[in-house]
């Protein structure tokens, strides 16, 4: 089973064709998503991790770096 932070990665290259390197501190503006491509990969994040991510999420936790979108998810999951 892969880690929830492969899991972002394998989510934002299936949805947008990323080939370029990822990391935990990669930035959605780094990679060019405006704010409805961010909608689009909360709904492909939730799709890969079985957890709903509400979009008013993106503001309330200030999700910007993929690392933090890992962290939200686990929080989610209630780990």
């Amino acid at each position: 089973m892969p880690s929830t932070m492969e899991l972002v990665f394998v989510a934002l290259r299936e949805r947008f064709n990323i080939e370029t390197p990822l990391t935990p501190e990669t930035t959605l503006k780094d990679i060019g998503l405006d704010s409805l491509d961010q909608i689009s990969f909360l709904f492909t994040l939730e799709e890969k991790s079985g957890v709903k991510i509400p979009d008013e999420d993106l503001d309330k936790y200030n999700l910007e770096n993929l690392g933090q979108f890992a962290d939200h998810i686990e929080r989610l999951r209630g780990r």
